[in-house]
């Protein structure tokens, strides 16, 4: 069996095998979960507008963020918070589709905006690297548990 193998079957075994010093922890411990956006849907426009903030949805997470197709809701509705910042990870958190639930993108460039209720944002920890944690949120390890937990 080769030690890539051993990785997938046996991630415990590895981190014995192959990194003994590295620490393993709780997500929770190395970032904050911050809720999304909740808005009526009378209040939502599909064109920005004066004091309105850009939202993103979950059909904007993709491999890397999309910012097609955006919802602008009242500043009022959004606070400083959720306001997105570079490092920032944005996670599903519901959807109709299994396959969905737990897609994840990291903010990469700073960007004037939030994210709607049906996702939430994962904000790093000083010290925490944004892209090694947008890595192992995209791992096929963390996807197949994402799935199995939504079932």
């Amino acid at each position: 069996m080769t030690m890539g193998a051993v990785a997938q079957e046996q991630p415990a075994l590895y981190r014995v095998l192959v990194k003994p010093a590295a620490p393993v922890t709780r997500l929770g411990h190395l970032l904050t979960v911050i809720r999304g956006v909740t808005y009526k849907k009378e209040q939502a426009k599909s064109t920005p507008g004066d004091g309105l903030v850009a939202l993103l949805r979950a059909t904007n997470i993709q491999q890397s963020l999309s910012f097609d197709e955006l919802v602008y809701v009242p500043a009022s509705c959004v606070s400083e918070t959720q306001l997105l910042r570079p490092g920032d990870i944005l996670v599903v958190a519901s959807s109709g589709s299994r396959s969905i639930v737990g897609k994840a993108a990291p903010l990469t460039r700073s960007w004037n905006g939030s994210f709607g209720a049906f996702c939430f944002a994962l904000r790093p920890n000083a010290g925490v690297q944004p892209s090694y944690l947008a890595a192992f949120l995209r791992s096929p390890q963390y996807r197949e548990r994402v799935s199995d937990l939504a079932a």
